[in-house]
């Protein structure tokens, strides 16, 4: 199973090719796509319609929300989204918010009421989770704390965990609080690392290869309750 959060940007990339590989084996994977941005929504449709995804009859299912700590309401950026791809989430909007003045303006996107959902909620139903990629500008970090203090384990249903990171905090945070609770980091390329002009990172994980621009951030991180990070993941580990 694989879920992607914020899939818009990656145009599901991740369930794309899970679809792929198991069409070739003959076999059903189950991939859930959360994305806010309207537009964004709809680079999905015509990227699963291109790849000829049936949704949902192959089990790909397309959540339009954003993703929190908890479950509930929030304002979301919308608009611009073909030039723009820093569309994030607030729970509540302040006056400057608001403001015509405000740089959000300036990119012709405008605050619009959203569904929150929990990675809990996401994953309720779920025995095992192979893959979980984050992309949620910079909501990781709720995310992830949302999961690991909700009552159940969520973590653990989960392999592996892909997370594109936007600040040097929010790295640091994500670090403490993936680490104390039992998770191996493989493989990162830190936001300080990353310059405009600067190269991409890749490697190559379970399901295939990564590859990241070079803008965002980013961490790799295996559960050893599930794989055998030594053994998979020895040339990468930090």
């Amino acid at each position: 199973m694989i879920v992607e959060l914020g899939a818009g940007p990656g145009f599901g990339r991740w369930s794309l090719e899970a679809t792929a590989l198991a069409r070739r084996l003959h076999v059903k994977v189950k991939s859930i796509c959360v994305e806010a941005e309207p537009q964004h929504v709809r680079f999905l449709e015509d990227a699963f319609w291109e790849m000829e995804v049936t949704v949902p009859e192959e089990q790909v299912e397309i959540i339009v929300a954003a993703v929190g700590e908890e479950d509930g309401q929030g304002w979301f950026v919308v608009g611009n989204a073909r030039e723009w791809w820093g569309q994030s989430l607030k729970l509540e909007l302040d006056p400057w918010d608001q403001d015509t003045s405000d740089p959000v303006e300036a990119k012709q996107t405008r605050w619009q009421p959203v569904l929150v959902i929990s990675l809990k909620t996401l994953l309720e139903r779920e025995a095992i989770v192979d893959l979980v990629n984050f992309d949620c500008q910079d909501s990781e970090v709720h995310v992830i704390r949302g999961a690991t203090t909700a009552s159940g384990d969520v973590l653990s249903k989960i392999k592996m965990m892909v997370i594109s990171t936007h600040s040097w905090k929010a790295e640091n945070k994500i670090l403490a609080l993936l680490c104390s609770h039992g998770w191996h980091l493989v493989a990162t390329n830190p936001i300080s690392a990353v310059r405009p002009g600067g190269t991409s990172f890749h490697a190559n994980l379970l399901l295939g290869r990564i590859s990241k621009g070079p803008t965002d951030g980013l961490q790799i991180w295996a559960n050893p309750k599930h794989v055998n990070v030594e053994q998979e993941f020895g040339a990468f580990q930090v």
